[in-house]
């Protein structure tokens, strides 16, 4: 079995770990060393992250590896079963307190079971049954620790036995059996498994098999290879772990799907036979895993960890609390490897200069075609006239001095202005090829979802040249199976495609609700010889060319381009960059992050910045991490040894996306125009002074047509009487609005005038003058708002 943990913090990689608890210390032996390590953690430590500390041995002794093996403690010793060489069992002990060493106990050699026993300590501490197994003729003995004598036992089986169960001793002297599978099995694509109402009861005082009463309750489900501990004085038996009777390595752990959760533990009740199950915490229960210790400390407090999952090593240690029936938060905190990859934007190729001398040449001719159409309409002289008649028009819209300002004032602003204009000029002609010729970059950010979650993507394994049959396994970290979503494809050499449900994501550590695990793990086998590599590639759920190459979907592929196409269409069918050959007997690992490039396609509004003509891709990259680790392997376990392993990490839970923008666009030449030119009226107003517009600014001073005639009504209709009585007549009896060309300036002087018609006159002409202002110059809206309020208010006399 190839066993390594990536998340190490408590310090331990080690499979088939047993423990037993002494004076509230946790002792776990069963390394695969040419002599089994010890290690110690005291229940104090347990909560503050600490790892477990190596025993310190004066071994002097070779045994084998205790992986797997159960054992007691008895009289301050470890007592360790083993089976040595399927033949017979060994007992092993170990000196807690004098010398620490390792030693072994001479008993009469008898054959036993090979594996999957129990073993369970009497009361009295006299005496060590041994139930079960696999390849036992006889399955059921009893070790006396004072002679170290074994003794065959009346078995409660008579063609078969049990494996992979567990047996509990309450304080009466009661042996609880639970669980496991029959074997040999009768179904040989799956085990037996042994409901949990089908209870075994071993009175030790009498030696004798009780008959167990009815069931109550609803029993967890059935499984095999799980834990079990009597947790408190109540002699309610507390079960934990396990797997379904899927065989190896396809096998399902306890409380790997989110919908059930519940299944991961069970409390039996031996007092009224009744199974209830405790609460469920998805934060802090433990990950889905078998053969994990299980130990009580504190005498309130239950320790489980140290399982396996497929074939990875679940270190962390999870507390349960008995009083409460729940599984507390221990604050330990698992580490994760990351990979910082930084992309640097590209550039995308220049456009020709045929466009922008393309677009001058048009404006040339156009010019030139207007001058020969206007000749040819109106003659030379008559063009000539008319273009200096304009000349003077201009001359007279633009040459406006002020009443006793000098002419070289005037003449200076209007060098000033043909200088902006002459900038302006060269700044649109910049600017524009700038726009033109701007480089196209890509605008890095990140899309996520209140979920934390990310797509799996798609990956294909190839085995070439390989003489047997291969086969895969995949799992995630949390347990959750999904080997039902490998396909085989239609190839010459064995190839097979993961390809699962959008429904299926990879998400944080914490994010057991929101996600089906933080990341995947593949392993693969063969029946018969294999080959020496994998060839594994990686693709992006959206845009993966192997269902169109397969006919695997009836969705229409869309090929990235030629070069794709012809790639992908080839006899291998790989993309190189994301597309690896791995060696057999290591644990490969690859980080992934999933990006969405939104490119630029042609089109006249990419120049303008707004609404740009773009196509969406889906791309993958990939990093492989370059540590290797090689595979161990477990033959006592009786499973299908995996020939290597692939875990799948995603650096991030957002999705990477690179947006292509032109680094240039007309908006950006814009806002630098509007920058300018406020800069340039600032440096006018500041040596020339300010000078107000028309009311409408250059809009009512040129317009023409309809529109100068729309703005002359209205000011007609505002600023000047409609009829004669509407203003003061002239003394004579004539109407001057008639007779003067300007109302508010009419042509004969006020000196001339009498008195009485000129004070009217000037009166008039102040107030057309405050409707002027109070129009176009002055915001009055304070002085209406608070006359609307003096009139509203009863109490004011005004």
């Amino acid at each position: 079995m190839a066993i390594k943990q990536l998340n190490n913090n408590k310090g331990l990689s080690v499979a088939g770990l047993s423990s037993v608890t002494a004076n509230n210390t946790i002792y776990l032996y069963g390394d695969k060393k040419a002599y089994s390590n010890i290690w110690f953690i005291a229940t104090k430590d347990i909560s503050n992250n600490k790892s477990p500390t190596p025993f310190h041995q004066n071994n002097s002794l070779i045994i084998p590896d205790l992986a797997y093996s159960p054992g007691v403690v008895f009289n301050n010793s470890i007592l360790a079963f083993n089976n040595v060489n399927n033949s017979a069992i060994v007992v092993y002990s170990f000196d807690l307190v004098s010398n620490h060493t390792w030693s072994s106990i001479s008993t009469q050699p008898f054959n036993a079971s090979a594996r999957d026993y129990s073993i369970s300590l009497a009361p009295t501490n006299d005496q060590i049954y041994l139930l079960g197994g696999t390849n036992a003729t006889q399955d059921f003995w009893v070790y006396y620790t004072e002679s170290n004598l074994w003794k065959p036992l009346l078995s409660p089986y008579t063609n078969t036995t049990r494996c992979g169960h567990t047996s509990s001793m309450l304080s009466d002297g009661r042996m609880i059996i639970i669980g496991g599978f029959t074997c040999p099995s009768s179904t040989p694509n799956e085990l037996s498994l042994i409901p949990l109402t089908q209870l075994l009861i071993f009175n030790s005082n009498d030696s004798v098999w009780l008959t167990p009463p009815q069931i109550k309750g609803k029993p967890p489900s059935a499984r095999t290879y799980h834990s079990a501990i009597v947790m408190n004085n109540k002699n309610d038996v507390f079960i934990c772990g396990g797997q379904n009777e899927t065989p190896m390595p396809f096998q399902i752990y306890m409380g790997s799907q989110l919908a059930n959760l519940q299944d991961m533990s069970g409390i039996f009740d031996t007092n009224t036979w009744t199974w209830r199950t405790p609460k469920t915490s998805y934060l802090n229960q433990p990950y889905p895993q078998s053969n994990g210790i299980l130990s009580i400390v504190n005498e309130t407090k239950l320790v489980f960890g140290f399982g396996t999952n497929y074939h990875t090593v679940h270190d962390r240690l999870h507390i349960f609390d008995t009083v409460t029936e729940t599984w507390q938060d221990t604050s330990i905190t698992r580490l994760q490897d990351s990979i910082l990859i930084e992309n640097s934007s590209r550039l995308a190729s220049k456009m020709n200069h045929t466009i922008f001398w393309v677009i001058m040449g048009c404006i040339i001719a156009t010019i030139i075609c207007s001058y020969f159409v206007a000749v040819w309409n109106f003659g030379f002289k008559k063009l000539h006239f008319k273009f200096l008649r304009s000349l003077k028009l201009i001359k007279r819209e633009i040459w406006k001095p002020r009443i006793g300002e000098p002419g070289w004032a005037e003449t200076s602003r209007l060098v000033l202005k043909l200088f902006f204009l002459l900038l302006f000029l060269y700044l649109i002609l910049t600017l524009s090829n700038q726009v033109i010729h701007s480089p196209v970059i890509d605008q890095l950010s990140y899309e996520s979802n209140p979920e934390m979650s990310i797509d799996v993507p798609d990956i294909k394994f190839c085995f070439d040249d390989w003489e047997g049959t291969p086969y895969i396994r995949c799992t995630t970290d949390f347990g959750t199976q999904c080997s039902d979503y490998i396909t085989a494809l239609p190839t010459l050499y064995p190839c097979f495609l993961f390809h699962p449900p959008t429904s299926f994501r990879l998400g944080q550590i914490s994010g057991r609700l929101q996600s089906n695990g933080s990341f995947l793990k593949f392993d693969y086998y063969a029946q018969g010889q294999s080959g020496t590599q994998v060839q594994v590639d990686f693709y992006n759920k959206l845009h993966d060319p192997t269902l169109s190459v397969y006919n695997l979907t009836d969705v229409p592929f869309d090929w990235t381009d030629q070069h794709e196409q012809d790639l992908y269409l080839n006899p291998k069918g790989q993309l190189s960059k994301t597309s690896y050959a791995f060696n057999l007997g290591l644990i490969n690992s690859v980080h992934f992050e999933l990006i969405k490039r939104v490119s630029l396609s042609q089109g006249i509004w990419n120049y303008v910045g707004v609404s740009p003509s773009i196509k969406t891709r889906y791309e993958i990259e990939t990093v492989e991490t370059p540590e290797y680790f090689e595979t161990m392997h477990d033959p006592s376990s009786g499973a299908p040894q995996p020939l290597g392993s692939l875990h799948i990490v995603p650096l991030s839970c957002q999705t990477k996306v690179l947006r292509e923008q032109k680094a240039f666009a007309f908006i950006n030449a814009m806002g630098i125009f509007g920058g300018l030119f406020g800069l340039l009226f600032s440096l006018q107003s500041c040596l020339f002074g300010y000078r107000p517009r028309s009311p409408w600014g250059y809009m009512h001073r040129w317009s023409f047509g309809n529109l100068r005639s729309s703005l002359m009504r209205g000011l007609q209709s505002n600023f000047f009487p409609q009829k004669p009585n509407d203003s003061v007549l002239n003394v004579n009896g004539s109407d001057p609005l008639n007779n003067n060309a300007s109302y508010l300036l009419p042509t004969s002087p006020l000196e001339k005038k009498d008195k009485e018609v000129r004070m009217a006159q000037i009166e008039d002409r102040i107030h057309m003058l405050e409707r002027l202002f109070q129009a176009y110059y002055i915001d009055d809206e304070i002085f209406r708002s608070l006359d609307n309020a003096l009139k509203n208010d009863p109490s004011s006399s005004v």
